[in-house]
């Protein structure tokens, strides 16, 4: 294992990208801290960057690859560390500064101008001009020339003309790689780039990705996936909790070691989990098309929480939509109680007790300029209205009840959900759902964003749920929360399951190997 602080890895032939690397990095940051109040999202981090080589960066969610990231790019400042380019110290008090040091970012969800040509994408913001400089006229011919030298480096000077809407999504990374490499940029960060390509699109990313390295460039690969990371990176960080836990060459690297460097810490501390007796069928879930060409049979009972690992093209997504109804299945069977809600619509399966918490709850669940009491009223007016005239007594004790139940705060049902916490807007969808007596909660990631307080309150309103007999099927990007919580975990890759686990024979390196393709 390589310590950041360390030369380069030698130079032997037959290590990946060695034949560009210098001697010296070109790119490095020692001590890089970056707190969100309480929070450490960065603690004390080095990191080295060569020209010549495929540095990849792995992790749990939330143990600090993004942060790590928008420093690396400018995006949020340091609040103790520093950063040299090429032997300098550098500050980077913004993506421009990071630009003028050679460090391009191309993002997951990457911004272009659907309508415009590719060439136009290249010089977004920067088109060249010609003619008098108080006359703003585009310089095309330019324009063309270099977005064609630009994008033959991939041998795809073809596209130029073509509008962005025209292209494959791993076309479209490659034309915001060849804007990066138009500005000389040395380190090339791409994040999580492979979630939305099939098998040959991640091959032809690839290609790219070695020519850039081959070029001498630096490209920082951002992934959760183990199988990919060993097959294209030279060296591998691992981040855990905001710390780098270390740096280990592709060569000395297997995805057992990897998986255990990543998770390294104790199962489910701090996750409450209520002893609730499982009953009867309650979910049946039968041959369900997850829209990846697979299909899955799933079941829950009264009183169980089942869990599902949700990260980046693993399918879970698409089968929340279709069980809730935001999507319909063209084939299979969904039954809540024996009632078949398969090809329902939302109304009937939110009568039924079937009801989705989403992982966006301002954006999704919640109408935030309404108040905590009208926003759960929403779904339920039929039940508190009588002869046209809502029982706002009735409403009212319903509120303040759920309210205290689940500790919304302020504990008042007139306060706007627009001045509430993520946490306490999450609790409001909840609540609002408990008010329509459901029978089956799905919750898309409900602690997302939320600070630690809030979460032990979900995880209580969770086993509060369980307790009135409910079902809750949670899907959770964090795996320890997913242990700590559920009766069954069902491994979900590529729209399809391939692993069950009961909650007495849980093992975190297990589902995780199984999540990423490495058992």
């Amino acid at each position: 294992m390589h310590s950041e602080g360390s030369s380069a890895p030698s130079r032997s032939s037959g290590t990946r990208g060695d034949s560009a690397r210098g001697s010296a990095p070109y790119f490095t940051g020692r001590g890089l801290t970056k707190s969100y109040g309480p929070i450490d999202a960065l603690r004390q981090v080095d990191i080295d960057l060569y020209r010549g080589e495929v540095h990849a960066l792995v992790g749990e969610n939330g143990a600090g690859k993004s942060t790590l990231k928008k420093v690396l790019s400018g995006e949020v400042a340091l609040n103790d560390g520093t950063l040299a380019v090429d032997g300098r110290k550098v500050r980077l008090s913004s993506p421009m500064d990071a630009r003028r040091f050679g460090i391009a970012v191309v993002h997951q969800h990457f911004p272009m101008a659907e309508a415009r040509s590719v060439a136009e994408n290249i010089f977004l913001g920067e088109l060249p001009r010609c003619g008098p400089s108080w006359l703003p006229l585009v310089d095309h011919a330019a324009m063309w020339r270099e977005a064609k030298a630009a994008l033959a480096a991939f041998s795809l000077s073809h596209l130029a003309g073509r509008t962005i809407r025209q292209l494959s999504v791993a076309e479209r990374q490659v034309v915001a790689i060849a804007s990066a490499t138009r500005r000389d940029a040395e380190v090339i960060i791409l994040d999580e780039p492979t979630s939305s390509l099939n098998a040959s699109e991640v091959e032809t990313l690839f290609a790219t990705m070695r020519k850039l390295r081959d070029d001498g460039a630096c490209v920082v690969f951002i992934s959760h996936s183990m199988e990919e990371v060993l097959a294209i990176a030279d060296r591998i960080t691992v981040l855990r909790d905001g710390k780098r836990i270390g740096t280990i060459g592709a060569n000395d690297a297997d995805a057992s070691t990897l998986v255990r460097m990543i998770v390294g810490r104790d199962l489910a501390k701090g996750y409450p989990k209520s002893n609730v007796s499982i009953g009867k069928s309650r979910l049946t879930v039968s041959d369900i098309d997850t829209g990846t060409g697979q299909s899955l049979s799933l079941a829950a009972k009264t009183g169980e929480c089942v869990g599902l690992p949700a990260h980046l093209g693993s399918g879970v997504d698409e089968l929340l939509k279709r069980l809730s109804g935001q999507v319909r299945s063209p084939a299979g069977r969904i039954e809540l109680d024996g009632v078949d809600l398969s090809r329902a619509k939302l109304p009937k399966r939110i009568k039924a007790g079937l009801c989705l918490v989403p992982g966006d709850a301002a954006s999704e669940g919640l109408v935030p300029l309404l108040s905590i009491e009208e926003n759960i009223l929403l779904p339920n007016s039929r039940q508190y209205t009588e002869f046209g005239i809502v029982r706002r007594r009735k409403v009212r004790a319903l509120c303040r009840d759920l309210i205290k139940m689940l500790d919304i705060r302020p504990a008042d049902p007139r306060a706007a959900v627009n001045n509430l916490s993520g946490g306490n807007r999450q609790k409001v969808v909840i609540a609002k759902w408990l008010a329509a007596g459901t029978r089956l909660l799905i919750m898309d990631d409900p602690t997302k964003g939320v600070d630690v307080g809030a979460k032990i309150e979900i995880y209580s309103v969770i086993n509060a749920t369980l307790e009135t007999g409910s079902s809750v099927v949670l899907a959770s990007t964090d795996l320890d929360e997913l242990i700590g919580l559920s009766d069954r975990i069902l491994v979900i890759r590529d729209g399809a399951i391939v692993g069950e686990h009961a909650r007495q024979r849980f093992d975190k390196v297990t589902i995780l190997e199984q999540l990423i393709g490495a058992a």
